[in-house]
């Protein structure tokens, strides 16, 4: 509504080149793939667990020499469940568990 013309220094859109129009619409596509491709990501995940399972026995096996208490339990578990997902994360805590007193002392506080 005013007269006086404002400087270019002020509108800094005038330095910006027009948006290119194609690429707004190109870009919707690569979305819809990219949600595609997520539910196949979590299908993914599912395959590794059955070889996750295969190494899971041998990882069993030293820990009895730690701490044979816990592995007489696991065995039978791991048969009777045949997901290994749910083990796994029981059976590191249950060595760790011992540990945690004397190696996650904090300095400074007794």
């Amino acid at each position: 509504a005013t007269s006086t013309p404002i400087p270019d220094f002020l509108r800094p859109e005038a330095f910006l080149p027009p948006a290119p129009a194609p690429v707004v619409p190109a870009q919707p596509t690569p979305v819809q793939n990219g949600y595609s491709m997520q539910p196949t990501v979590p299908n993914m995940p599912l395959p590794p667990v059955a070889p996750n399972g295969l190494p899971t026995p041998p990882i069993i096996e030293p820990t009895p020499e730690v701490t044979p208490t816990p592995q007489i339990p696991q065995a039978p578990t791991i048969q009777s469940t045949p997901a290994p997902s749910p083990q796994p994360s029981p059976a590191p805590q249950a060595p760790a568990a011992p540990v945690d007193p004397s190696a996650f002392r904090i300095p400074g506080t007794y």
